[in-house]
C-alpha cells in the first residue's frame, strides 16, 4: 500500500511538472522510471538530473533513487 501512495504521489509530482515545463517529456521520464530495466531507470534518472536545477533535482533523484521495478497490478 505504501509503495502504490508512493508512486501515485511521484505522478502528481511529474504532472505538475509537465505543466510547469511544457517542452520536456516528463510523461515518458515518469514511465521510464517505473520501468522493469534497471537500465532504463537509470537513464531516465541521468534525464532528470540534466533537465532539472537545484533543490528540486536533488529531491526528486532522492525520491526515485530507491523506485523498485513495476511489479503487476
Amino acid at each position: 500500500l505504501i509503495v502504490e501512495q508512493e508512486e501515485r504521489a511521484l505522478e502528481r509530482i511529474f504532472r505538475i511538472l509537465q505543466i510547469l515545463e511544457t517542452n520536456e517529456e516528463f510523461a515518458t521520464m515518469f514511465a521510464a522510471l517505473l520501468g522493469e530495466a534497471s537500465a532504463v531507470r537509470a537513464s531516465a534518472r541521468e534525464v532528470i538530473g540534466h533537465v532539472l536545477e537545484g533543490r528540486l533535482r536533488d529531491a526528486l533523484l532522492a525520491l526515485t533513487d530507491s523506485l523498485p521495478p513495476a511489479g503487476p497490478m
